[in-house]
């Protein structure tokens, strides 16, 4: 099986069992052992498939007047596959990517291979007037290969941003990796020593580090020793913003309340620098367990988990917490650069009930608050549903005790992913 079949074996896992495509990527690279040489080619083979989803069926739809929505879907995924690497990668001869083609839908359907063959090939040879019509379309959903629903949500967010967002939706994020600041200097010269181009992000100072080069890491970074010895941990920047945005001091007591897989838990904690404790719980036990694989890799003892659902109500935890991280499950429309699936996943309809869980955990959250305390709303979605209007519907239950400092959106021109955060206090 080369690179290309496994590929479309992985693509198609995504589609069928809904699984993300960052999870499934790291699984198939483990089980195929793909090799380090091949794995830059087969990241960017179903990374970019997906990434270009609409605007590759807009393409095949106008080459196949029949049927294509009837296909088997190993088969629909070879000419997507295809289309991606002749419209939007230049690593690979033309004719190469025919003939892999015709070959793979052989094995599917042998009565597609003529079909497979003539369409692509006049694909080839329309390539320079396709690409221009997909760059230059009047429809952003065929441009940007995003719903139109979407589109609006980050129109309604940021406003006259939005193209500048946009045009950068499909671009690769950078490569941050989180720090104690005390171990800056000596992690910085170790990335410089492997030829990782280690780069300072100013607004973060000592907090991370900017990997131009992550290929520096022959055998990928969780096997690199910096990795193994606790002195990085891979998050996106906007992660890293709210870890620090909660301000965490020595000796308070903290409730990261929804909590897996546990990368601000263990900021939160870096942070305490042992003294005092994180509470960190969520709903399923296999996801507790990577917090404590976290905790356990970064020799961090002051984090204590559970397994609780965020949305039951818990009285024995009533104004316990000095502060506390309120990161809720939602809808993931700030981060579908890093994972592109979402953006065909995810509908209007699914997102109400999720908004009914988030004024939930956050009712209950509050409650848990001391007076005085602090409390970090946050989300990985530029939706305004589910930042400030479930802020404001909460609000409305506490009134005056329920005080909103301030709120904040990222987006990908922070050279971050679209996190929302509101600092609450409890008068």
């Amino acid at each position: 099986m080369n690179v290309r079949d496994k590929a479309l074996q992985t693509l198609v896992q995504i589609s069928q069992e809904q699984a993300f495509s960052n999870l499934q990527v790291n699984q198939s690279i483990k089980e195929h052992q793909i090799k380090k040489q091949d794995q830059n080619l087969f990241i960017t083979l179903v990374y970019g498939t997906l990434q270009h989803l609409i605007s590759i069926d807009f393409i095949l739809n106008q080459f196949i007047k029949k049927g294509f929505n009837k296909f088997k879907p190993e088969a629909k995924w070879i000419l997507r596959l295809a289309v991606f690497q002749i419209l939007f990668l230049n690593r690979v001869p033309d004719y190469a990517i025919v003939n892999e083609a015709v070959n793979q839908i052989r094995k599917v359907s042998k009565s597609l291979s003529g079909m497979t063959n003539g369409v692509l090939r006049n694909i080839i040879r329309n390539k320079e007037k396709l690409i221009d019509e997909i760059n230059n379309n009047k429809n952003p959903e065929i441009r940007y290969s995003l719903p139109n629903w979407i589109i609006n949500i980050y129109k309604e967010t940021y406003g006259n941003k939005t193209k500048e967002i946009l045009d950068k939706i499909n671009e690769s994020p950078d490569l941050y990796l989180r720090v104690k600041p005390k171990n800056f200097v000596k992690v910085f010269e170790e990335l410089k020593k492997i030829g990782a181009e280690p780069q300072v992000d100013e607004e973060l100072g000592h907090n991370a580090i900017i990997v131009s080069k992550p290929s520096a890491f022959k055998d990928g970074i969780s096997n690199s020793p910096l990795y193994k010895k606790g002195l990085i941990t891979v998050q996106d920047k906007g992660a890293i913003i709210i870890g620090l945005a909660l301000e965490p001091k020595e000796n308070e007591l903290i409730l990261d309340i929804c909590a897996a897989p546990g990368g601000k838990t263990t900021h939160i904690a870096e942070q305490l620098n042992n003294k005092g404790q994180v509470d960190a719980f969520d709903i399923h036990k296999h996801r507790v367990d990577l917090i404590n694989a976290n905790a356990s890799r970064l020799k961090l003892n002051n984090i204590n988990t559970d397994v609780q659902d965020a949305s039951l109500f818990n009285p024995n935890l009533v104004e316990y917490y000095d502060k506390i991280l309120v990161d809720v499950p939602c809808s993931g429309l700030g981060i579908v650069r890093r994972k592109p699936e979402i953006r065909y996943k995810q509908n209007p309809e699914d997102i109400k009930e999720l908004i009914k869980n988030q004024k939930q955990i956050l009712t209950n959250a509050f409650k848990y608050l001391k007076p005085g305390g602090m409390l970090l709303y946050s989300t990985c979605t530029v939706n305004p549903d589910e930042n400030e209007n479930v802020i404001k519907e909460v609000q409305k239950e506490f009134g005056d005790q329920f005080k909103i400092n301030s709120q904040h959106q990222t987006s990908y021109l922070d050279n971050s992913d679209g996190f929302y955060y509101a600092i609450i206090r409890k008068n």
